[in-house]
């Protein structure tokens, strides 16, 4: 079976190729990218392997709507969503770890489910301060606790969804569903049935109530990265909400390091197999040492500037985020019930 992996980039040069890499070893087979307003040789980087017939790759155009969602309604227009079979939506931050069988996509499709929760794990600096040109899941190996239900996010899965199901758009976290027709046949992370009530709901983003639901599958979420990266990422700007800050207290809600994880590695050896093919494709490994120089040079423009160094500052002064116990995340919750 076909799998289609779709994401929208924006100066996310130096982390393509691990990414795309771990997720070919996956047994991904088609990936459909957008790119948008890129400066770093992020462009450059996604042509060099669309010519190579790794990705199929597409420029989205904003229109003054969020980057993200047009992109996403062109995605699903796009023949090759047609083509495939199953589909995820994934940022180049998101990492799938499959602890089933040999931990491969082909482990978790098939049988009644027709969309599979995937489980954020949220991970943690680990202490990284410079940016360094290394896999990304090599550098970072602690995170939250599996069962760590505050902040919300915490909480948040991505989908894994058969494309001949009852489905009408790609999503961020779930695919649109139809409004006529069955439910989907919905499974967590565990292989449990999600109720219909849940299911039926596509307003739903999170797993908040549930068990910690990841024995099969969990989306490793590597959202911060280096400090030095973040920096980066907090100039960039979110891609679907434009109007919310990449700050301190985003770093915060996500910097959890105090579970040691390696789950990943599993894959090690097919990922670096499958890197060492990419970087022999014509281009690509001049456009990667481009891309890590941009970011480099980026990082160094953003330490002299006033706003990035006091950011910077405040996070190295912040250390670790502290996991809250189930009983304050509760009070936490009830007090924003009251006032939402």
């Amino acid at each position: 079976m076909r799998l289609l992996i779709v994401s929208t980039m924006r100066n996310e040069g130096p982390f393509i190729l691990d990414w795309i890499a771990h997720h070919r070893a996956m047994g991904a087979t088609d990936f459909l990218i957008f790119s948008n307003d890129c400066t770093d040789g992020t462009d450059v980087m996604l042509d060099s392997l669309a010519s190579a017939g790794v990705v199929h790759v597409r420029q989205s155009i904003a229109s003054g709507e969020r980057p993200q969602w047009a992109a996403l309604r062109q995605a699903w227009r796009h023949d090759l969503r047609k083509r495939c079979d199953w589909a995820a939506v994934l940022d180049v931050d998101e990492f799938i770890c499959v602890h089933k069988g040999q931990g491969t996509f082909q482990d978790l499709m098939g049988g009644d489910a027709q969309a599979i929760a995937m489980p954020w794990r949220l991970f943690g600096n680990g202490g990284q301060v410079a940016f360094d040109d290394v896999p990304v899941p090599d550098q970072f190996k602690t995170c939250a606790a599996p069962d760590l239900n505050f902040p919300v996010s915490a909480q948040f899965f991505k989908t894994l969804f058969d494309l001949a199901g009852p489905f009408s758009g790609f999503g961020v976290h779930r695919p649109k569903q139809k409004k006529a027709g069955p439910v989907p046949a919905w499974r967590d992370g565990s292989g449990a049935v999600l109720q219909d009530a849940w299911a039926a709901n596509p307003k739903v983003l999170n797993l908040t109530g549930r068990s910690p639901a990841r024995d099969l599958v969990e989306c490793h979420h590597y959202s911060l990265r280096s400090v030095q990266s973040f920096l980066v990422k907090a100039d960039r700007g979110l891609p679907n909400h434009v109007d919310k800050p990449i700050d301190l207290a985003y770093w915060m809600r996500r910097n959890f390091n105090g579970s040691a994880n390696t789950a990943i590695a599993k894959r090690a050896a097919d990922t670096a197999a499958a890197k060492s093919e990419l970087l022999a494709a014509p281009g690509v490994a001049a456009a990667h040492q481009a891309c890590v120089a941009a970011h480099r040079s980026a990082i160094q423009a953003h330490l002299r500037d006033p706003a990035m160094l006091s950011l910077y500052s405040d996070i190295l002064v912040a250390g670790n985020s502290v996991e809250i116990s189930a009983q304050v995340a509760k009070h936490i919750s009830d007090l924003y019930r009251a006032i939402l």
